[in-house]
């Protein structure tokens, strides 16, 4: 029903349902022109479509690709941010509170402001398709 995309490596799995992959999907949509492999994921069609391009946070982009280049080492942090059946299971936002905030204390109050909406965002985006997997699993389970 669905073609893979050329640049999905043949057997790449979807990393909201575990479903085959067809295409590259950029988790926060505003970031799409900029090459940042961690906003990159592998999807399925289907919750590509789910997911849209919903975003509950506004993102300063400018503001943030200033931070990026002053700090290369955000890249790294936000590699860690859980994201699709990774993140499981919303536990109150403990990967933020426990790794995430204090791994990044030497920010500025601002800059912090920045990249915290950025973190969340990645982090919230595929909120849609946590829900409705929980869903339908709840449904099977009944």
């Amino acid at each position: 029903m669905f073609r893979r995309a050329a640049n999905v490596p043949k057997g790449a799995r979807c990393v909201y349902c575990g479903g085959w992959a067809q295409l590259v999907e950029h988790v926060i949509p505003d970031l799409k022109p900029y090459p940042l492999p961690w906003n990159e994921r592998y999807a399925c069609s289907p919750c590509n479509i789910v997911k849209g391009r919903k975003q509950q946070r506004g993102i300063q982009v400018k503001p943030f690709l200033t931070l990026l280049e002053k700090y290369p080492q955000l890249h790294e942090h936000l590699e860690r941010v859980p994201v699709g059946r990774e993140a499981g299971d919303d536990d109150n936002y403990g990967w933020y509170s426990r790794r995430f905030k204090p791994s990044l204390q030497w920010l500025s109050f601002g800059e912090w402001d920045v990249v915290s909406q950025v973190a969340l965002a990645l982090y919230e985006a595929d909120l849609p398709i946590r829900e409705s997997l929980a869903r339908y699993a709840a449904q099977e389970n009944e």
